[in-house]
């Protein structure tokens, strides 16, 4: 918890006034928490680019559409590029990138 203490005399506490003992660990703290959540960001981020398929998840994400609108409007159709594993499906992304492409 932080200390608030007035400037000029360290034995009043007043709220507008943060006190350096335990700040600037706690600064410290917060910032490598954050950078670890970055990287993190970006690895996962990096992990998906470089696959050759694509959840439905990440496809739309992809196409900025909702899952619900994925399935609804193009998992459905016969010349959208998927592949069913089981009761998953993939969908593999160069044949999404030029599905795309085809349809301008």
């Amino acid at each position: 918890m932080r200390e608030y203490v007035r400037k000029g005399n360290p034995n009043t506490t007043h709220p507008y006034f943060l006190s350096t003992q335990n700040s600037d660990q706690n600064d410290m703290s917060a910032i490598v928490n954050i950078f670890e959540r970055m990287v993190q960001i970006v690895e996962e981020k990096s992990q998906t680019e470089s696959s050759l398929v694509l959840t439905v998840k990440d496809a739309a994400e992809m196409l900025q559409i909702s899952i619900p609108s994925l399935r609804d409007h193009f998992l459905c159709r016969p010349d959208f590029p998927k592949i069913r594993v089981g009761s998953k499906i993939l969908i593999p992304r160069k044949a999404l990138e030029d599905w795309i492409n085809g349809q301008s």
